[in-house]
């Protein structure tokens, strides 16, 4: 196998004596905690025009143990909402992004016997193999495989609500102090809706069915098997698979230039089968929801997708009018700038009540994310350092010239794992002709 295994823990092993993690699982508790923690932020940042320091770590030290939907928008904020909150706001929100505690093997095993009766596993490591927002991950064995169970945190399915009113408060009053007004409700709906559905493990599954299912068609991926009469709502259990994390794999194996661009140009077709071919796309782009195995073929390495839980499907006719728009977008295609921004417009991405400079800075960001896929660009060099500077600053510009356009609910997460995959191949220091992608995925 590619990767580590874990030793099951037996009882009594120091899993079992770990410090219990509470969490507020009551939606009143959790509820009363997050809108005192918005009130006490929201109004003095209101009031004296900015939030210290301390104030700061005590609102990432509560999301931090709240877990849940409250620390997902706080980790998602960080990330889409980064030009429209002050920059001490988003540098504390980003060390979410490495928060977490675990449940104890004691808490786990009482999840386990009351959704599944964990007597059935031949062997359960109580060690966590990682842990997020929602819930953790464990090694296991059942009827002679190698499993991984995914365990939901108590509660934290009930109390969404609570935690998206909370954070809307909060996200608010980080807002006020900037001056701006750029509605928020539908980035907070947007965020909400993908995360409840994270909580439904029965669905997860479903999408983990569907992917296999259709992934037959392309090799080079992995989806791991659902073990159906282990699973609950609540507790999703899976082959485990081989692989390493990509950044592991890239350190370990130290592949060559030739591997790093072929796992890359892998990395950048899953976008194009999942959106443009199946309309059905795993919209969380975290390094570790994905798997790289070379223990068959070193020059083939297979990528495995670990998580779906937070897939999302798109129609036909929004894929369609996205794929004109990144026609329109090509500076070689000729077409006016009114052209292309009735079609953003259409789709959503500005509102039409923003002025001349809104539109100028989203046409300058349009063509700035469209510059890898120019002729005289390739190979392109994922590894750009003024690519990258100049779609920040252009993002940024854009951001600081809305007014009336909170970050396009119909994009918010498809772009997020857009994103996700080009610092995929920025890690991988890919080197690759893209011209033949473009043309494949706006249908020339």
């Amino acid at each position: 196998m590619a990767d580590s295994r874990d030793p099951p823990d037996s009882p009594g092993s120091p899993g079992d004596k770990e410090k219990p993690l509470k969490l507020p699982a009551g939606v009143a508790s959790r509820g009363l905690e997050l809108l005192k923690v918005a009130a006490r932020l929201g109004s003095k940042a209101v009031t004296q025009g900015g939030v210290d320091a301390r104030q700061l770590a005590a609102l990432v030290e509560s999301l931090s143990k709240l877990k849940g939907a409250a620390m997902k928008i706080g980790q998602t904020m960080s990330v889409e909402l980064r030009d429209l909150l002050p920059p001490e706001v988003v540098d504390a929100l980003s060390s979410l992004q490495d928060q977490g505690t675990a449940l104890s093997g004691a808490q786990v095993r009482e999840i386990l016997d009351r959704e599944i009766d964990s007597s059935r596993l031949e062997s359960f490591s109580s060690a966590p193999l990682a842990s997020a927002s929602i819930g953790q991950v464990h090694a296991a064995r059942y009827q002679g495989r190698d499993i991984v169970l995914k365990v939901q945190f108590p509660g934290i399915a009930r109390s969404i609500d609570s935690d998206l009113a909370g954070m809307g408060v909060l996200l608010k009053g980080f807002l006020a102090i900037t001056g701006r007004r750029v509605p928020v409700d539908s980035f907070i709906e947007e965020v909400g809706s993908i995360f409840k559905q994270e909580t439904d493990y029965l669905l997860e599954a479903s999408f983990l069915k569907e992917y296999s299912q259709h992934f037959t068609r392309w090799p080079g991926y992995r989806i791991p098997e659902v073990i159906d009469e282990l699973t609950t709502a609540r507790v999703l259990a899976m082959t485990r698979e081989r692989g390493l994390k990509p950044l592991d794999w890239i350190k370990i194996r130290q592949p060559s230039a030739d591997v790093r661009n072929r796992v890359a140009q892998r990395f950048l077709n899953l976008f194009e089968i999942e959106f443009f071919e199946l309309g059905l796309v795993q919209t969380d782009p975290n390094f570790a929801n994905f798997l790289i195995d070379d223990s068959v073929h070193r020059d083939e390495p297979v990528i495995t997708l670990l998580d779906l839980g937070a897939a999302k499907r798109f129609e036909r006719p929004f894929i369609e009018e996205y794929r004109k728009l990144l026609r329109l977008s090509d500076p070689q295609s000729g077409t006016s700038d009114a052209a292309v921004l009735e079609q953003c417009t259409k789709l959503s991405l500005i509102d039409p009540r923003e002025g001349p400079e809104a539109s100028m800075r989203l046409l300058e960001l349009l063509r700035t994310s469209a510059r890898p896929f120019q002729p005289a660009l390739q190979p392109f060099d994922f590894t750009d350092a003024q690519y990258a500077r100049d779609t920040r600053e252009s993002a940024f510009r854009l951001a600081q010239a809305c007014r009336f356009s909170p970050p396009p609910r119909t994009i918010l997460f498809l772009h997020r794992k857009l994103g996700g995959l080009f610092n995929l191949a920025k890690a991988l220091e890919a080197r690759l002709d893209l011209r033949p992608y473009w043309n494949r995925i706006v249908g020339a």
